[in-house]
């Protein structure tokens, strides 16, 4: 269906029915959080190696892969002091088996920012309170 849609030369109003809104409430009780992508080389922390147990049935990493390696980036020790009570992540760009990861973090007055990065341009960017 999308390849006709953009192979048609369809424009995406002429897509959808003239009927159809957008007027739900937002899922979000909140303003969506933005993480500054300004981090600087010592805010670098580790690495991370995608594995194949990372890659769903599209073949890049699980949006929860991404979450599970940041998570399991800190010690028992580290998130209890932490005390994570909420994370926000954005996801940049897609990554795929094999390639390497570097985390950095960030801490803020209102939490922790971090950062996993694939050759240098964030891969994903997320904040934890």
């Amino acid at each position: 269906l999308i390849e006709d849609v953009t192979t048609s030369g369809k424009s995406i109003e002429e897509t959808y029915p003239t009927d159809l809104t957008f007027d739900r409430p937002s899922a979000l009780s909140e303003p969506d959080v933005r993480v500054a992508d300004r981090f600087e080389p010592t805010d670098k922390y580790g690495e991370y190696r995608v594995r194949s147990t990372d890659i769903d049935v599209g073949g890049h990493v699980n949006n929860i892969a991404y979450v599970r390696a940041l998570l399991g980036s800190f010690s028992n020790a580290e998130l209890k002091e932490l005390n994570v009570k909420k994370m926000d992540v954005v996801f940049r760009t897609s990554c795929y088996e094999g390639d390497l990861l570097e985390l950095s973090r960030r801490k803020t007055d209102a939490g922790l920012d971090l950062r996993m990065a694939k050759d240098g341009k964030a891969a994903i960017l997320a904040h934890m309170e």
